[in-house]
């Protein structure tokens, strides 16, 4: 059905039209279908296998996996078996979705008690599994806020820095790139400023930052603000979801971010890759959570010139 949509809406742009004014803001098109994603974080609650089937039945062909111990449990690079991970990689390539990113939580490294080098192992073991599956980039955790007060962001920032740039290289080495979510409201980097500023400090081109509609939204930045700040063309991905105020549990156009604008902002900016949805407990099961994306997928849609 989704699919249908997208083609009709193509078909109609085909036709020879009346004349009209030019309207620039709506070049170059909006993503299509192909370019649109879900990770298994919508369906978090779910085992791996029923996330990937609730994908499927949204309509979509590509896949963000979420390896979040303790919040999206779909695999865990420090403590997995070699015999688990087999078992990953074997349940994700008979989905027949395609995997474009990991989603990926390997410890808050500004954490004095969290191993570094712990963490970079299961970084490397992360890459090394992506790498198989044919993604094309792994997104890190930013840090965990702490009281500025006793915990000084500098060195916060300066910790996890120095750790994203040797696994910044590290998928390099590989042919990945490497990613991570920040600003996030609820970790150590809140606003682009502090994104903008970890970036420079980890000075590697093969670190790109995440652009997570409701974290820039929660933050107080419009779209062309922050899209001209952090640069459409250095973008790792898009996290879809919209928002009213700090609350995200809503389908695409039913919060209150001016979604077009974002869209505009990014494709007119050089933006050319994967629009990700990442909802978090937006229903009560899982037919659901399939039906939100469904929505989702169906506002882009309608929003396509």
């Amino acid at each position: 059905m989704l699919e249908k949509i997208f083609r009709r809406r193509n078909r109609c742009r085909h036709r020879k039209a009346p004349a009209q004014p030019s309207q620039p803001w709506l070049t170059p098109p909006l993503p299509g279908l192909s370019r649109l994603s879900a990770s298994t974080i919508c369906f978090r609650h779910f085992p791996l296998e029923k996330a990937l089937e609730g994908i499927r039945a949204a309509g979509l062909g590509q896949v963000d996996l979420g390896t979040m111990p303790g919040f999206c449990p779909h695999f865990d690079f420090i403590e997995a078996s070699e015999e688990e991970e087999r078992t990953l990689v074997a349940t994700v390539q008979a989905s027949g979705l395609k995997v474009h990113t990991f989603t990926t939580h390997l410890g808050h490294v500004n954490d004095p008690e969290v191993d570094l080098e712990t963490a970079f192992r299961a970084g490397v073991r992360n890459f090394r599994v992506a790498r198989e599956l044919g993604a094309v980039g792994v997104n890190l955790n930013c840090g965990v806020f702490r009281d500025r007060s006793k915990y000084p962001f500098s060195e916060d920032v300066d910790r996890v820095a120095g750790w994203l740039r040797r696994l910044a290289v590290e998928a390099e080495n590989i042919g990945l790139r490497a990613m991570v979510e920040a600003p996030h409201k609820g970790n150590l980097i809140r606003t682009p400023e502090e994104a903008i500023e970890l970036r420079r400090l980890v000075d590697h081109p093969n670190l790109e930052l995440i652009y997570d509609i409701n974290h820039h939204h929660a933050a107080g930045w419009d779209p062309a603000r922050s899209v001209a700040a952090l640069g459409a063309d250095r973008i790792g991905i898009v996290h879809l979801r919209d928002a009213v105020g700090r609350g995200n549990a809503f389908p695409l156009g039913a919060g209150e971010i001016d979604l077009p604008a974002v869209f505009r902002e990014l494709e007119a900016g050089g933006y050319r890759g994967v629009y990700s949805f990442e909802f978090t407990d937006a229903a009560p099961d899982f037919e659901g959570n399939v039906e939100m994306l469904r929505r989702s997928i169906a506002f882009i849609a309608n929003l396509n010139p």
